[in-house]
């Protein structure tokens, strides 16, 4: 069964009335990796690297510069992906990235077409999806 995995979880040590503190990421290599994310703050505080999460066992990394768009990584291929369209609404975008592109690959897509449709939906969510969320009939 694949896996895909977003780093905050493993790195952010979260207390109340404190500010989030950043700690080493240890992962254990395992086959069934498929797609890691993380944020380019966290990335750099995890003291990963994109060779070490490849020899880990990922077959795709997604690196995010937040507003600014998302690196994607393969063994064998590297991309940016510039957003133009980010609304308001930036809080879970990097949580749609990475559930939307896994999707795509789950369906069949390429990387880099994933990359793509995974692009459109983060725009189309951060203009438009919390509005639907909370869109009553």
């Amino acid at each position: 069964m694949p896996i895909a995995l977003d780093i905050q979880g493993f790195i952010r040590n979260c207390e109340v009335n404190k500010e989030i503190e950043y700690v080493k990421a240890n992962l254990s290599p395992i086959s069934s990796y498929f797609v890691f994310h993380s944020n380019i703050e966290e990335f750099e505080k995890s003291e990963l690297t994109i060779n070490y999460l490849l020899g880990l066992g990922f077959k795709e990394l997604l690196i995010s510069y937040n507003e600014d768009g998302f690196e994607l990584y393969t063994r064998n291929y590297k991309e940016f992906f510039k957003t133009s369209k980010i609304g308001n609404y930036k809080t879970g975008t990097g949580d749609t990235l990475i559930a939307s592109y896994f999707y795509y690959r789950l369906i069949g897509y390429n990387p880099r077409d994933s990359a793509l449709k995974a692009k459109e939906f983060v725009e189309w969510f951060s203009n438009y999806g919390y509005l639907e969320l909370f869109h009553t009939k």
